[in-house]
């Protein structure tokens, strides 16, 4: 399904979503151990039509 111009949230263990911005980001397998994830903090990705992925918020905390 296409989904362009909208958002979306996945929720998930860290240990999942650090091997998703390692190969969103085309980062080497071993780029998974650079990334300390906190529980419930936020990562935003924004996806661009010609493939680009651009990290945009990495694990912001909304309590603190």
């Amino acid at each position: 399904a296409t989904h362009w111009g909208e958002n979306i949230v996945v929720v998930s263990h860290g240990g999942a979503i650090r091997l998703l911005l390692t190969a969103l980001l085309e980062m080497e397998l071993t780029g998974i151990w650079h990334f300390t994830l906190e529980s419930a903090g936020i990562n935003q990705l924004v996806f661009y039509p010609e493939g680009r992925v651009v990290l945009k918020r990495l694990n912001q905390i909304v309590w603190e």
